[in-house]
């Protein structure tokens, strides 16, 4: 170089980084989750295994930081993979999208099987938030229960099985088949909004749902106050007769069953107050808990 030569440095400009810049550095997230060669770690799965890269994982995921840590005790940080018995490999591939994505595609909703949506299965989207909080992968919990909620809005939109598709729902989100915590009501109110959306008699008159009723005693709780509460709300605006229909009110699950029943005089009406009155006492349920991380 000569003597007489000058480095000139240039600034820099935020104009210079290209414009495409995001979407090419989600090409190589994605490109990264299908290389096998450079994976250094396995997600099993009820006989399937998914590569994934600890880099991304500690980062993406509480759990995985604490068991991958460099002083980890655990055997996964040794034997290079951990083992799920309890999660179906769709969820696991749909986890270990988003860890890569911060998106997953839900599987295809059977209950409304001519809807031009797809992929708006509530049930998938249940399993994913349950695994975000298990899992403590970050986000993964909001991106859940906003398609929850876009998945219950679709279903008020188009002709299907709505109560068979709530009691199919209802196990994923209550009580102790569910693996979400019992004080964690995100997806909780939103299923119930959905249902006081509904036509109520004839929403709630279907054998499914009655059973799911009787099954699922958190969601015959929920459903009670949620019930309650309107027909309350509605007699404070319309005047104390007002119920769910015009000519008659419900009294929502005494004896953990959804009944309908006119308000016939003031003595049915104490006896069914005192009735109900029961499904509000609180209870302890100390076996819906789920493990939290590994640490």
């Amino acid at each position: 170089m000569s003597s007489n030569s000058k480095l000139t440095l240039v600034p820099y400009n935020v104009n210079m980084v290209p414009p495409n810049a995001s979407q090419a550095a989600a090409n190589v997230l994605q490109q990264l989750k299908s290389s096998e060669t450079t994976a250094d770690f396995h997600i099993k799965a009820l006989g399937q295994t998914f590569p994934v890269h600890r880099c991304l994982i500690v980062l993406r995921s509480e759990y995985f930081a604490r068991m991958l840590r460099p002083d980890s005790a655990f055997k996964e940080a040794r034997e290079n993979f951990v083992q799920f018995d309890d999660l179906h490999p769709g969820n696991v591939r749909r986890f270990v999208d988003y860890m890569y994505t911060w998106q997953y595609y839900a599987k295809p909703n059977i209950y409304f099987p001519q809807s031009d949506h797809d992929g708006l299965d509530a049930l998938s989207h249940a399993d994913m938030y349950a695994i975000g909080e298990r899992l403590m992968i970050h986000g993964l919990k909001e991106f859940a229960k906003a398609g929850f909620e876009r998945a219950l809005v679709s279903a008020m939109s188009t002709k299907g099985q709505q109560p068979e598709y709530v009691a199919a729902i209802v196990p994923r989100v209550f009580g102790e088949s569910s693996d979400i915590r019992d004080e964690d009501t995100g997806l909780k109110d939103l299923l119930i909004n959905y249902i006081l959306a509904q036509k109520i008699p004839d929403f709630l008159d279907n054998e499914k749902l009655t059973q799911t009723l009787e099954t699922h005693v958190e969601f015959n709780m929920f459903l009670t106050k949620a019930l309650w509460k309107e027909k309350m709300q509605r007699s404070n605006v319309f005047g104390s007769s007002a119920g769910f229909e015009s000519d008659s009110t419900i009294i929502p699950f005494t004896g953990l069953r959804a009944v309908r029943q006119r308000d016939k005089s003031n003595t049915t009406s104490s006896r069914t107050a005192s009735n109900n009155a029961s499904m509000f006492t609180p209870t302890t349920n100390d076996q819906g808990t789920f493990r939290r991380g590994c640490g």
